[in-house]
């Protein structure tokens, strides 16, 4: 029978040893080959290839383009607090541009003294659940 020297556990210890300190030294050389290498010089010649863009302005000939319409305005909600001619105090809420065609709308319907203000649409916090 053969006598051994080295007990399993230092041959385990020195295979270990030996595969870490392998696996540093090539970690090691592709840090030191990515660290150290430079990168490309780019090309010093710019090349500015001038776009061929033919622009037609026969559209603002068309019939199509002369027929268009303009947007409405967009109408706000004004709450508003109006006497009629017979001393009645109606509110209610009417839906116009400004105050002054509101005020206007109220007047055509017969009230007297009108006061008209825009109603605060959506909430303080938005987050909130109702």
């Amino acid at each position: 029978m053969a006598v051994v020297f080295i007990s399993p556990k230092k041959r385990q210890r020195k295979f270990f040893g030996l595969a870490i300190i392998i696996f540093l030294l090539v970690l090691a050389g592709v840090a030191l080959l990515i660290l150290l290498s430079r990168p490309k010089t780019p090309a010093q010649e710019l090349v500015f290839h001038k776009p061929k863009v033919n622009l037609s302005m026969e559209i603002f000939d068309s019939d199509r383009f002369k027929n268009l319409q303009l947007f409405t305005e967009m109408k706000i909600q004004f709450a508003y607090i109006g006497t009629t001619q017979e001393n009645q105090v109606v509110s209610g809420v009417v839906d116009a541009v400004s105050k002054e065609e509101a005020e206007g709308i109220l007047r055509d319907r017969g009230f007297i003294a009108v006061k008209a203000e825009m109603v605060k649409t959506g909430r303080e916090n938005p987050f909130t659940p109702y």
